[in-house]
């Protein structure tokens, strides 16, 4: 037996039930315990300030505890004797802590091997270092699963109060920007899968923001979205506004005007979804008796309808023309808005006809 070289292959026989152990064993008496289902696997460990003598260079790996210094040697083989090391870098993290604590006992641990199941402990721990050669398909689902199980926090979330609501909602936030972090790495060839997922993931984190109260996150997150390498979805935009917007919303006017002008500009070039938004800001101005930031917006409405008049909406367009009319103080909307119409458009057509 040497350090660093496997000891056999791990292959088991599997024992399917009692019966079939008191079959195998008769009334010898035996030690059973619970199996979480994971990956069987050899660990050696070599402490010290060099690796094992006689192993190369490439093989195994190095990790550190910043706190104390303890360096140990970490190599780890599947039950088929591959070398797993670089696909579980997890696993430096416990045999640090496995090391710190036998050197509190009288027998400090030096040079061992470990026969164990790898076994995540966390369900949203990260499956991207699985050491399965998986296809785009596959990582996508692998996503997908991950995302499910959220479901269980954003109810507790939902759910708690107070101090309590807040740590989840952090908890819920932390573990969403593992995920969108994944997600961005993914390759293009995924690109539409994931981004799907992308959005689902970025609608936890806007939950989180909004319930936390974070509104300036919400705007840097808006803001990062104007960008020409953003891959955020525009659903996950007008989540945002809808938070920003509905009744119960605690957001900061200053916060909400932001937003709201970067939804415009990222909308700009979408002339239909830009037009249901329009009426979508107007209302909820003037709702708010925020004549003067509905008149802004009128006025931007008008710019835009003017460039694209032959694409825009005509409904949209003479809603937003009605509502200058109707809403807007001293008809200073209308002045400017008139022009831009379709209506009004048709009558300058025919005029010079």
């Amino acid at each position: 037996m040497g350090l660093s070289v496997p000891l056999g292959p791990m292959l088991g026989s599997i024992t399917r039930s009692l019966d079939d152990i008191y079959t195998r064993l008769g009334s010898r008496p035996f030690v059973s315990e619970a199996k979480l289902d994971g990956r069987r696997g050899q660990i050696h460990v070599w402490v010290g300030d060099s690796r094992p003598e006689g192993i190369a260079d490439g093989s195994g790996k190095w990790f550190v505890d910043e706190e104390s210094g303890r360096r140990a040697w970490v190599r780890m083989f599947s039950r088929h004797l591959e070398d797993m090391t670089e696909k579980y870098p997890d696993i430096g993290g416990t045999i640090l802590g496995i090391l710190a604590r036998a050197e509190m006992s009288e027998a400090p641990l030096r040079n061992f091997v470990i026969d164990c199941v790898t076994t995540g402990t966390q369900a949203t721990a990260s499956l991207a270092r699985s050491p399965v050669k998986t296809t785009g398909l596959l990582c996508g689902k692998v996503v997908a699963c991950r995302l499910a199980t959220f479901r269980q926090r954003v109810i507790s979330a939902r759910q708690a109060k107070g101090e309590k609501k807040n740590e989840e909602y952090r908890q819920l936030l932390a573990e969403a920007d593992k995920l969108i972090k994944q997600l961005e790495r993914s390759p293009a060839s995924q690109s539409e899968k994931a981004n799907d997922l992308l959005a689902a993931a970025y609608a936890l984190k806007v939950e989180a923001h909004a319930e936390l109260d974070e509104w300036g996150s919400l705007v840097s997150l808006v803001d990062a979205a104007e960008g020409s390498t953003s891959r955020l979805h525009i659903s996950v935009i007008k989540l945002v506004v809808d938070r920003a917007t509905s009744t119960a919303s605690t957001c900061p006017a200053d916060a909400m005007s932001k937003i709201l002008r970067k939804t415009l500009a990222i909308l700009y070039s979408r002339s239909a979804e830009m037009a249901l938004w329009l009426r979508l800001i107007v209302s909820v101005l003037i709702h708010r008796n925020d004549h003067d930031q509905a008149l802004a917006y009128v006025e931007n409405a008008a710019h835009f309808i003017a460039q694209h008049q032959d694409d825009f909406p005509e409904d949209e367009a003479n809603w937003m023309l009605a509502t200058a009319w109707d809403e807007v103080p001293d008809r200073a909307g209308l002045d400017l808005f008139a022009p831009a119409s379709p209506i009004a458009g048709t009558s300058r057509r025919r005029s010079k006809e």
